[in-house]
């Protein structure tokens, strides 16, 4: 991978640990990494990691049908609307309930 400032990730169940842990840790390493985003794929949620200029990453959280996430090294704006535009939630919480809450699902 070469000149990755912006790494953009859906979770899911199954790696969830992955992506924050190992996965994360090795973005860091890569030079030109400045922001690493994942994608909850049960609500309008965005986690969002911005490396500052002291190399520290900050967390900010996007949450919310109307909320808009500005990807900060690229000058680019969204809505979560448009990132979730066809996603139905309705069907994947069904699914989800089955087994219990999705926060606790994804925790899993």
């Amino acid at each position: 991978m070469m000149n990755l400032s912006v790494i953009v990730e859906v979770l899911s169940n199954s790696t969830i640990n992955y992506d924050q842990g190992d996965k994360f840790l090795y973005y860091r390493s890569i030079a030109e990494f400045q922001e690493y985003i994942l994608v909850d794929q049960y609500e309008y949620r965005v986690m969002q990691y911005v490396k500052t200029d002291a190399g520290k990453l900050l967390l900010n959280e996007v949450e919310g049908e109307s909320a808009n996430l500005l990807i900060q090294s690229v000058g680019w704006q969204i809505s979560l609307t448009e990132i979730y535009e066809q996603v139905d939630f309705i069907e994947k919480i069904t699914k989800i309930n089955i087994i219990g809450s999705p926060r606790l699902a994804m925790l899993n």
